[in-house]
Parts: structure tokens; sequence; C-alpha cells
């Protein structure tokens, strides 16, 4: 475990404060669903869908897999781990052979919680690859040369040599098949 992370015991409304390098990092709205379908395979997680609504708290929802993140205060990797630490620690009473049903069992700033969110922030800080990612997909792309007259009539030239092979092939095809039916043909006559 790092130091940074070591001795904090974080309660709900704390996390923002002590965790205040991730909640200040916002998330693109194009991008919030591409970061959480990384950091939920990482975890072994189902992919939640994400949905942006309202300007009120954020939410997970176990049934159906979903997160409801609020234009306000959720567009941010802090708020993104919180809901998806839901997901993390439902997933890990779940595994257990006997366990109560996991909502039950769940509550914010207990040792489970707050190992489980530290884990989630810890590899957003530390695997922050999908950056390069987000911005390879943004950057404009190279306009492509256009072709000149003469590619243009080489590119037609070739389509139609193509074509007049295919149908010398299907010349030859049907003509042995003209030829062997009027064999039959023939043979059924005089036979």
């Amino acid at each position: 475990m790092t130091k940074e992370f070591e001795t904090l015991k974080v309660g709900y409304y704390q996390e923002d404060t002590k965790y205040a390098e991730f909640y200040s990092r916002k998330i693109a709205l194009d991008d919030l669903q591409f970061i959480s379908d990384k950091v939920a395979k990482h975890f072994k997680l189902r992919k939640p869908i994400i949905s942006v609504y309202g300007y009120r708290i954020s939410r997970a929802f176990k049934f159906g897999t979903y997160i409801k993140l609020s234009r306000t205060y959720g567009l941010n990797f802090g708020t993104l781990c919180h809901e998806l630490n839901h997901f993390v620690c439902w997933n890990e009473e779940l595994n257990k052979k006997f366990s109560q049903h996991p909502i039950d069992r769940i509550r914010h700033g207990t040792k489970k919680w707050n190992r489980n969110l530290q884990k989630l922030l810890r590899y957003c800080k530390k695997k922050n690859f999908w950056q390069d990612e987000i911005a390879r997909r943004n950057a404009p792309k190279p306009p492509k040369p256009e072709p000149t007259k003469e590619d243009i009539t080489a590119k037609k030239l070739r389509q139609l040599e193509a074509n007049c092979k295919r149908y010398q092939t299907k010349l030859k095809l049907y003509g042995n098949k003209l030829k062997k039916a009027q064999k039959k043909i023939a043979r059924l006559q005089k036979g």
C-alpha cells in the first residue's frame, strides 16, 4: 500500500476533500463510458452503462448494472471510482459462499469500502494509459489525398478487366453445362 493511502479512513462525506486530486480531474462527457469500461475490465466487473442526468447526486444501480452521474458533481475520476466501487464491493460479496444480501452489507466508510476505493483510485492514477487513447481518438484525422484522373481511369480499367475475366469463366462454365445437357438430351432421344 502506498504512503498516501496508508492511514486514510475516509467517511462518505469526506471523500471529496481527502481525495481532492481525483475529484478535481474532470472527464469529458464522451469519454466516460470508455474509461469506465477500461476500469471495469481490469477489476473483472460487468461493464456498467453510464448515463448523465440532472444536477442531483450520482448513483450506482446493481440491478441493471448502470450508473447515473450528476452533470455538476459527477464528471470526474473521484465520483466515477466511487460509483464503480459499489460494483467492486458487490462483486466481492457475491463471490463469498454464504453471504447476506450484498446491498445490505456494503457501507460507505468501512474498511472494505476504503480499501477497494483506494485500489480503484490508485489504478486510475498509475495506469492513466487511456489518456493517450482518448487523445488519439479525438485528434483530427489526416485528410486523404485526392485521386488524379489517371488514378481514376486506371482503377476503372482494372475493374473492367476483372469483370471480363469473371464473365469468361462463367461463359466456360455454362458452355460446358450446355454441352452436357445436349448430350443427355441426345442419349434420351436415342434410347
